[in-house]
């Protein structure tokens, strides 16, 4: 992560608890990254989650179609990886996501929050970028987006590797470090000071953000979820709406 940040000249900010809420740690990402977009020199904001390694330098600004990007897994976006810029929509989230404080079990916390904040308000989900091919995730996980299993060039380009999914595994350990040590060394003979070339948007397989991607499991806090509704889009989809923690329902403005 620090060779990344060398290489392009990037501000790099390592937790190590400095952000202690008392909530499950990863909850203290939203902390985190509220300081890092309290900078006026921080225009666009990267949060990797500790078992995300960089396998390639590359500039974060071309990459902002939206206010806010993030992957996803195969149960829904994955906020492991998140990009955004200093803007009222990343504000907002953050902000809001805060008040979810009842996915206080894992799997879900921070990320069921926000999936449900995205999932309710429109003018949120519409500033979220879904990168598909942003990042590879571990092979014991076995989810390849089918964009980019279909398409060889895409499969050849992941310009980051996350081992989510593998602290699942438990009889798998030894496989899982295999891997991730494998992509350590590909990061260092690949990252070098002042080297941070842009990335071809069309390699990243980006789209918005759809239903699916905000889908919140019964063991990621699902079962906290009740009155919820179905509301029909103009497009002729529908959108599952859920009460919020009360005070978050709120009018938004992202411009």
């Amino acid at each position: 992560k620090r060779a990344f940040c060398a290489a392009c000249n990037y501000k790099c900010l390592l937790t190590h608890g400095k952000h202690n809420s008392g909530r499950q740690p990863s909850w203290d990402k939203i902390l985190a990254l509220q300081d890092a977009l309290r900078d006026p020199e921080c225009n666009v904001t990267m949060w990797i989650d500790t078992d995300v390694v960089l396998r390639t330098a590359f500039s974060l600004p071309p990459l902002m179609r939206t206010s806010m990007a993030a992957t996803r897994d195969y149960g829904g976006l994955n906020c492991g990886i998140l990009l955004l810029t200093r803007s009222a929509a990343s504000e907002t989230l953050l902000r809001l996501a805060w008040r979810e404080a009842r996915f206080d079990s894992a799997p879900g916390l921070e990320q069921s929050a926000m999936r449900l904040i995205l999932g309710n308000l429109a003018p949120l989900s519409s500033q979220m970028t879904v990168m598909e091919n942003l990042v590879r995730f571990s092979p014991l996980a076995t989810f390849v987006p089918p964009a980019v299993r279909r398409n060889r060039t895409l499969r050849q380009f992941t310009p980051l590797y996350h081992a989510a999914g593998c602290s699942l595994l438990p009889k798998r350990k030894e496989a899982c470090a295999h891997y991730f040590k494998k992509e350590l060394t590909l990061a260092a003979a690949n990252l070098h000071p002042g080297r941070c070339p842009p990335i071809d948007p069309h390699l990243l397989a980006a789209r918005p953000l759809a239903n699916r991607d905000t889908f919140i499991a019964i063991s990621e806090g699902g079962k906290l979820l009740t009155s919820c509704e179905w509301q029909g889009r103009a497009d002729g989809s529908k959108r599952r709406l859920c009460p919020l923690t009360k005070g978050a329902a709120v009018s938004v403005n992202t411009s």
